[in-house]
């Protein structure tokens, strides 16, 4: 029934986080109605994914920076946490790469 009224969202003109693109799941979480007591629904490959999405903005603004990458990508984390590159404005959390850094060999 195309007759029923329907509520429209712009995109463009709401707050999104740092990237004003309403169409990226994979920075949202997931929502589950569950019973209580009910175990959690969990997937093991959430903090992967978020953690390479964070490497991968970072990545984006390293290459995109006058100064830094200047047009190359970089194998190092620690050039990626340095301040400007990896920042909220980006869609990159810092303190959940450097967390993850924390952990590497």
């Amino acid at each position: 029934n195309n007759a029923a009224p329907t509520c429209y969202y712009e995109a463009a003109s709401q707050h999104l986080g740092g990237h004003q693109y309403m169409h990226n799941p994979d920075n949202f979480g997931y929502f589950q109605f569950a019973a209580r007591g009910e175990s959690k629904c969990r997937n093991v490959q959430w903090l992967a994914r978020f953690v390479l999405a964070q490497i991968y903005q970072a990545e984006v603004q390293y290459l995109t920076s006058t100064g830094f990458g200047d047009g190359a990508y970089t194998p190092s984390l620690s050039k990626l946490l340095s301040p400007g590159v990896c920042t909220i404005a980006n869609a990159c959390n810092a303190t959940a790469l450097a967390l993850a850094a924390s952990h590497v060999d």
